[in-house]
């Protein structure tokens, strides 16, 4: 059992194997459990393609946002004065 010490993405490996019993764990819930009629439904195409455009257009300003800012924080502190202060 030595690789479950072994640094992975400079963690232990069994946090990272813990995470992801974890992670498939709440999602065998969440299919399983809370949305075991979900399938029985099914959407249609033009409400999914408006959902789908509705996420793109949200990315897509958040990206221009994150261009246009540039490497400012959000307390509007700027990484440039913080290097000038050193």
């Amino acid at each position: 059992m030595e690789f479950m010490h072994t640094d992975f993405l400079g963690t232990a490996a069994w946090i990272w194997l813990l995470f992801v019993g974890i992670v498939v764990a709440l999602l065998a819930f969440d299919l399983g459990v809370l949305h075991k009629d979900a399938l029985a439904r099914v959407e249609s195409y033009v409400k999914s393609t408006a959902a789908n455009c509705v996420a793109a257009r949200v990315a897509t300003v958040h990206r221009v946002l994150i261009v246009v800012n540039g490497p400012r924080r959000a307390a509007g502190n700027d990484c440039a004065h913080a290097v000038q202060d050193v």
